[in-house]
Formats: C-alpha cells, sequence, structure tokens
C-alpha cells in the first residue's frame, strides 16, 4: 500500500474504544456506541430542540397520572457492547433507578436531524426494538410527521396507546405543543 492508500484506510477505519472509555468521555455523551465504535447522532437543530421539549413536556404533565418517568438523553444498554441514545425515553416510574437504562423503557422517541441517514437510524431503531423497547416513535420535524417502529418498519401514525396503563392520545396532541 502507499503512504497515501494507508492514509485513506486509517481515515475511513473507525477507532476501537472500550466500553469503560465510552462511557467516561463527555465528549461522547451524545454519541451511540456499537460494538466499541462511537457513533455520532444526528446534530440537534432548534426545531429538534422544539419537539424534544414537546415531547418532554406532555410526557411530563401526565407522568403522575401515568407512573412514568421522562428521560431525555438516557443511555439504553441494549446489549453488552452497544448503547442507544433516544432522544426521549419513558420509564415505568416503578422500577429502580439505573445509571443506564438495563431495563427497556416503554417507549422511545427519535426526532429527525437534517443530517440523520436513514440506514443508521433504522439501524438505532432497531436495536431498541430487540432491546424490548414498547413503543418506538420518530418525529420529522421538517413535516411533523409521526411515525411508529414496529417489526422493523416505519409506519405512518397518529394513535399512542398502552392500553394496560391506561395511556392513549393523538400524537398531534403533542405537536400543538411545539413553539
Amino acid at each position: 500500500m502507499t503512504g497515501k492508500e494507508n492514509a485513506m484506510a486509517a481515515a475511513t477505519t473507525p477507532t476501537f474504544v472500550s466500553v469503560e472509555d465510552y462511557l467516561h468521555n463527555p465528549e461522547w455523551e451524545r454519541c451511540d456506541y456499537v460494538d466499541g465504535v462511537v457513533e455520532e447522532r444526528g446534530t440537534p437543530i432548534f426545531d429538534h430542540s422544539a419537539w424534544m421539549d414537546a415531547i418532554c413536556y406532555w410526557f411530563r404533565q401526565n407522568a403522575e397520572q401515568w407512573n412514568i418517568r421522562v428521560r431525555p438523553e438516557y443511555h439504553n444498554k441494549v446489549r453488552e457492547t452497544r448503547y442507544r441514545i433516544p432522544d426521549v425515553s419513558i420509564i415505568d416510574f416503578d422500577l429502580p433507578k439505573e445509571i443506564y437504562a438495563l431495563t427497556p423503557p416503554l417507549a422511545a422517541f427519535e426526532i429527525w436531524s437534517p443530517d440523520d441517514r436513514m440506514r443508521l437510524v433504522l439501524r438505532r431503531l432497531n436495536d431498541l426494538e430487540s432491546f424490548g423497547v414498547g413503543q418506538i416513535w420518530t418525529i420529522d420535524p421538517a413535516d411533523g410527521v409521526w411515525q411508529r417502529f414496529l417489526d422493523g418498519r416505519l409506519t405512518d401514525q397518529e394513535l399512542f396507546a398502552i392500553p394496560g396503563r391506561g395511556i392513549e392520545f393523538n400524537m398531534n396532541e403533542i405537536s400543538k405543543l411545539v413553539r
């Protein structure tokens, strides 16, 4: 290999990082961790932040009634060597507090950022689903379309429901809170 080829290979080869280094490096606090590789998430911009705030506000105002906790950007240990960080996680209040989610949340929300890539987001959603997250939702701030991720697919949907907990509402209620 020539010097130029070596430099190109080094630039495209991910550097292995231990779980401990990942968890204790503040530079990676918003990054996912996948089998030794730190993966940057989409850059949150104004609209992303506004939607995240609206989702958190909606669930927090109902937290006592629904017996839940709302956690933005909470690390979910989906496998021994994988951590995913949904934009918002909804957790059963009766579960013990965990530094990192070792128990699947009731729901997780991902808000699209302009630089998100579909393939990487789908991998993230698949990891959350295989972890056992009850409901996985995405919202595109550009058009306000809600999609539910189920069985490896995204489908347009507006009704959020966890019947055994008495939680049911139209996602457009959250949309009204975006400012």
